[in-house]
């Protein structure tokens, strides 16, 4: 094949889901037509991330060790919600782009969250009440705190009321009920931001988007060197310092789909991605460098060419409900059986999240997301927008 005929081939979009194209090293955007992808894969590896990393801390305790935690410098827990956190500001940045309308993106993502985490929380309160408090379930029920934990956390303005009257008092980990939902309130905040991106009309002009996003970029570094003064405004658990970084993860995401006409997608920078990532993990850094070459490698492995593997988009998305579920799970494990060591946890807590994950998806999550695509619908779209 003549140079000309290579460099036409390259920038030929009908070979973009070839397996032997995604070698050549094209714009991202190329990668995205259908759902040739490995997203849900990825989030749901993320979630079992975080199931994995919470067993150690609800078994014995946060004094408990990770067996990779010296090596890297932070729990695995942190890795899967820095893998949610940027694949989401990627996919969502993504559809504000092809899809610039603010009330339908409004619509959009209060489909996604709250129909799945309002249910999980009015079910961890029914057998919170009946089954793993030692009050009687007509006092339970009546309390205050019991209402402030089921308003709080299901609306997502209070998930700082992490505890039940009476519930898990004596685990490693006393009183929290459900420690994964701190994470949310701050993803709808990114969620905010580029809902002000929709508004300002700068969602399908690149100069203002870009722009944008590099603006909140700044603000985040300014929010995360003066945290602490934050801690009246983000009050949630495990502080607002944290919570930031992860809102960084998120931005790092949306430059890249800002910038996906544009920047290319390779085997040569996606194994520079992933050894950038590996040595910064290494030396335990975790500042915009490891966060944009984590972000660029997450996507470069969910559109390489999988193969089998993208059968998994077909049994749906069990991510979120893996999520929001495991954590509960988890604590009524270690309170009906002491002792159990963190790898028994993990394994019994994902036999039992992962049934409560697909049926949330089927019953709930997925019903709910058919109405926002019949709102938005774009047979071009990455799955799970």
């Amino acid at each position: 094949m003549t140079p000309a005929a290579t460099a036409a081939r390259r920038s030929d979009p009908s070979i973009a889901t070839e397996t032997g194209a995604w070698w050549y090293g094209r714009s991202i955007d190329s990668f995205l037509e259908g759902r040739d992808n490995s997203f849900n894969l990825l989030r749901f590896l993320g979630a079992l991330t975080v199931l994995f990393s919470h067993s150690f801390v609800l078994s014995g305790g946060v004094q408990a060790k990770e067996p990779a935690q010296p090596i890297i410098g932070d729990h695995l827990s942190a890795l899967g919600v820095h893998a949610f956190f940027a694949i989401s500001g990627f996919l969502i940045t993504l559809s504000a782009m092809r899809r610039p309308n603010a009330v339908r993106f409004v619509v959009a993502r209060l489909r996604r969250i709250y129909p799945g985490l309002m249910v999980c929380v009015a079910l961890t309160v029914v057998v919170a009440g009946f089954f793993l408090t030692s009050m009687p379930a007509f006092d339970f029920f009546r309390l205050g705190a019991t209402w402030e934990f089921l308003w709080g956390n299901a609306s997502l303005l209070g998930v700082r009321a992490a505890v039940l009257p009476w519930v898990f008092t004596d685990n490693p980990l006393p009183a929290w009920v459900n420690g994964s939902l701190w994470t949310l309130p701050y993803e709808m905040i990114c969620y905010g931001l580029i809902l002000g991106l929709i508004l300002i009309r700068g969602a399908t002009r690149p100069g203002i988007r870009l722009g944008f996003l590099l603006a909140g970029c700044i603000v985040l570094s300014v929010g995360v060197a003066n945290a602490e003064s934050l801690q009246q405004w983000l009050p949630m658990a495990p502080g607002p310092a944290v919570g930031l970084r992860y809102m960084q993860t998120f931005l790092a995401g949306a430059l890249l789909a800002a910038a996906s006409k544009r920047l290319r997608l390779s085997g040569a920078m996606l194994t520079l991605a992933i050894v950038v990532v590996a040595g910064c993990l290494w030396f335990h850094y975790f500042g915009w460098l490891f966060k944009c070459a984590f972000a660029y490698a997450l996507i470069g492995l969910a559109l390489l060419p999988g193969g089998p593997i993208r059968a998994f988009n077909r049994l749906g998305d069990y991510s979120y409900g893996l999520y929001i579920y495991a954590f509960p799970v988890q604590q009524s494990l270690v309170f009906w059986f002491p002792g159990v060591s963190a790898i028994g946890l993990f394994f019994a807590a994902a036999g039992i999240s992962l049934p409560l994950a697909v049926l949330s998806w089927h019953a709930v999550e997925k019903p709910m997301l058919r109405g926002k695509l019949r709102m938005t619908s774009n047979p071009a779209k990455p799955a799970s927008l």
